[in-house]
């Protein structure tokens, strides 16, 4: 597993530490606040409601006062990243005040030693409502990816060489700069702006190995802490994180600790797809029910769980449901196996979408095969 620390403490006192001490980090993934949020309001019932972008930080700075701020970290992260080490800056824009982004960007390739080496568009799963109405509904957000200015030609990334020509011209594999990944991992009410685990393990494929040491400075609820938790199952990667709310610190450790449990248990589906490892599948076979018996057959596997299973039997279809006698059982969606003739009786238990082949939630299929 990888090795996790979390500071409840600002990055910038963090950092001047790190670099007291010479230690030093690979790789620097993180979301900072955008400075975007307008509300300042931190009622409990605000909270309560999701009304509230962070609870403790305000993410509320005139467009100067935040590049001020983001070229402060970033000439911090200089002084912490090895050398050809990468920063990975996923940040947007608001709809009020659009040009703070490019003006942060700006700022930092003029007032920093870094550039931008690559800008990775990340396609969501769903669009942001976007309420003005002469404005485009936003899907797409943008992950920065800036390297020292003279380690443009050298810094760190996993593309494989496909070949190398006569005279030692290298080509190089595809690694194209789009993402589609999950939005978030769902919001909580000390954070509603959480990052995307699905996101983070995508750019930790492209940039990272077992042996980095990865910084987030804004850890918020744990998400990059998570991925890479799910991409290194032992203890050579490290994380480190920093985050001003004590309480994001304990649900970060809280949240970590059931990501542990569920890879352990071998339940985790991200962990679980890496590994190409898919859900079991079982296969009971049961004595043909008679008429009477025909309304419990369900019983022969209610052992396996008490959720409500379904039972189709007959050949005879009609508006999604099969029939036989006075019985009629739903026939629901995502169910294609053919019921021949009365040769079958199909019983199909699952306790999530069988559509996702990395859920390691058991099925079940119950079959009568009627004897030769």
């Amino acid at each position: 597993m990888a090795r996790v620390y979390f500071y409840n403490e600002d990055c910038i006192v963090n950092m001047d530490r790190m670099a007291q001490k010479g230690f030093k980090v690979d790789l620097v993934l993180t979301s900072p606040p955008y400075g975007t949020s307008r509300s300042t309001v931190k009622t409990e019932a605000a909270m309560n409601n999701l009304n509230c972008r962070y609870d403790i930080c305000l993410d509320k700075m005139t467009e100067q006062e935040y590049c001020d701020w983001t070229v402060d970290i970033f000439n911090h992260f200089d002084q912490v990243l090895t050398p050809n080490g990468v920063v990975l800056y996923n940040i947007s824009y608001g709809s009020e005040y659009p040009n703070a982004l490019w003006l942060v960007v700006g700022d930092i390739i003029k007032r920093t030693n870094f550039m931008i080496a690559d800008c990775i568009i990340w396609k969501k799963k769903s669009a942001l409502p976007n309420n003005v109405g002469n404005k485009l509904t936003r899907i797409t957000e943008f992950v920065f990816v800036l390297c020292r200015k003279d380690e443009f030609k050298t810094f760190n990334i996993n593309k494989k060489v496909k070949s190398i020509s006569r005279t030692g011209q290298k080509y190089y594999e595809n690694v194209f700069n789009f993402i589609e990944a999950a939005n978030n991992d769902g919001t909580c009410k000390i954070n509603k702006a959480t990052y995307s685990s699905d996101l983070c393990l995508q750019l930790l494929d492209i940039y990272a190995n077992e042996n980095t040491t990865v910084f987030d400075p804004f850890m918020g609820t744990g998400t990059t802490a998570v991925a890479c938790e799910k991409f290194c199952q032992n203890d050579t990667m490290m994380c480190i994180g920093c985050e001003l709310s004590e309480a994001q610190i304990q649900f970060s450790k809280d949240r970590l600790a059931k990501v542990k449990e569920d890879i352990a248990n071998g339940t985790d589906k991200d962990v679980n797809k890496r590994k190409g490892i898919k859900k079991e599948e079982r296969t009971i076979l049961m004595p043909k029910p008679t008429d009477e018996e025909v309304r419990n057959v369900l019983q022969g596997i209610l052992e396996f769980s008490d959720i409500p299973c379904h039972t189709f039997f007959g050949s005879e279809m009609k508006d999604r449901q099969y029939h036989a006698g006075e019985t009629t059982w739903s026939f629901p969606k995502g169910v294609r196996e053919k019921i021949q003739d009365d040769k079958m009786y199909h019983v199909w238990y699952t306790s999530h979408s069988p559509a996702d082949p990395y859920d390691t939630s058991t099925f079940y299929h119950v079959y009568y095969i009627e004897e030769a």
